[in-house]
């Protein structure tokens, strides 16, 4: 196991999320992971379908399959998905450092900032509250924010994550969260640098194309999780 550094040195990470149950394909991204050897995984809920004491003792077998060939361990850094059935099964596995499963990690002295936000709580409140003062006086060179449900999915049969887009899209683009990593839809998906909007030629969803400060929002959970087609795309 290698820690990270405190200093602002090269650093790199993967992203994703539901694993789900799907074991062949959840085992060979799990390779990957041996193979690249990140600082730290980010990931974004749905690990099992089903919650259970069983599915989970797969899931932390083939979890295994991360450890590279010279014994070298990776941490994760763990998001709360609706296929986990209350807060606790992220908190007491993982122990994160907050019941509600928000939290900051920062890499380095000041390098790169991840917040993990709760999709599957209120968006505003106290959970809104939090991250607005967190990232006021946040002085990272890089910020970036993971969640489990998308605010625009790209699947026509998902819901639009409206809670999430009026409690942080402006707030990202404000305090210049520069990527943000979506899961739950099981399709690919990488957004032009985009602003929040309310209306115009350009707006689609609440969102138009702003290439100098926009917000990137990639996902959208293909960790093993049976695919979807993207059938829901945007001009953005």
């Amino acid at each position: 196991f290698r820690t990270a550094p405190d200093t602002n040195d090269t650093m790199s990470f993967i992203s994703g999320g539901d694993s789900r149950n799907n074991r062949g394909p959840r085992q060979d991204a799990n390779l990957l992971v041996s193979k690249l050897k990140p600082t730290a995984v980010f990931f974004g809920g749905d690990m099992t379908n089903g919650d259970s004491n069983e599915e989970w003792q797969d899931w932390f077998e083939d979890w295994q399959l991360t450890i590279a060939t010279d014994g070298r361990m990776f941490p994760i850094v763990p998001t709360r998905g609706n296929h986990e059935s209350s807060n606790n099964s992220i908190f007491e596995l993982f122990n994160v450092p907050s019941t509600n499963i928000y939290y900051k990690v920062t890499f380095g002295a000041n390098l790169y900032s991840i917040y993990t936000l709760n999709s599957e709580i209120t968006a505003g409140g106290s959970q809104y509250s939090w991250l607005q003062g967190e990232l006021s006086v946040d002085n990272a060179i890089w910020k970036s924010a993971q969640y489990h449900k998308p605010m625009r999915p790209h699947v026509s049969n998902k819901s639009e994550g409206n809670d999430e887009y009026a409690s942080w899209a402006q707030l990202f683009y404000d305090e210049e969260v520069r990527l943000v990593y979506e899961s739950d839809s099981h399709t690919v998906k990488t957004t032009w640098p985009v602003k929040p909007c309310q209306s115009g030629a350009n707006c689609e969803e609440g969102f138009e194309r702003e290439n100098q400060n926009g917000t990137t929002y990639v996902g959208e959970g293909c960790w093993g999780a049976p695919l979807r087609n993207s059938d829901d795309t945007k001009i953005w």
